[in-house]
């Protein structure tokens, strides 16, 4: 699965909905497993970002458990939960 279809998965697939995924840090090389949420637009200051997440390979979401934005990398998704069923991600 490539990153587009997996942004893509994750876009149709949670439909705004609580989602699983379980990524390799960039920085640590760890596992890291997130319970997040897809398209909130809660805590936008309008200023924007200094880059362009799409070109670094990331998608935005909502962390629900630290209550931040953070950045998921495509390239390091293990596997994605969404509505119940486990995705395995073969790279």
């Amino acid at each position: 699965m490539t990153g587009a279809e997996l942004l893509e998965f994750i876009r149709k697939g949670s439909r705004g909905r609580f989602f699983c995924i379980e990524f390799v840090k960039r920085t640590t090389g760890e596992l890291r497993p997130m319970l997040c949420r897809y398209g909130v637009r809660k805590y936008v200051t309008g200023v924007g970002m200094a880059f362009n997440p799409n070109e670094q390979n990331l998608v935005v979401v909502w962390d629900v458990k630290k209550k931040a934005y953070r950045m998921i990398p495509l390239e390091g998704v293990v596997r994605v939960k969404v509505r119940g069923e486990w995705q395995e991600v073969l790279r």
